[in-house]
């Protein structure tokens, strides 16, 4: 499904969701290793920085744990 737009309509619509209801914060996770190139730019696109990473022994990878702070 990727290209789309699903994934940037339901970005979105969690970003309203969460301004409305007075969260500061939005967190992700995605891959780095293996790497997700087009989820880091996804990410990035939505205002994403690392804020840490993290190795899911029981999947045998490694993610990057992602925050945006929201505007008020």
């Amino acid at each position: 499904m990727q290209g789309r737009g699903i994934g940037k309509l339901l970005y979105e619509d969690l970003f309203a969701f969460a301004k409305s209801s007075g969260a500061s914060l939005v967190t992700c996770e995605y891959d780095v290793d293996p790497p997700n190139a087009p989820s880091r730019r996804f990410h990035e696109g939505f205002g994403f920085k690392e804020v840490g990473s993290q190795t899911v022994v029981s999947a045998h990878k490694r993610v990057s744990l992602q925050a945006v702070l929201l505007e008020r």
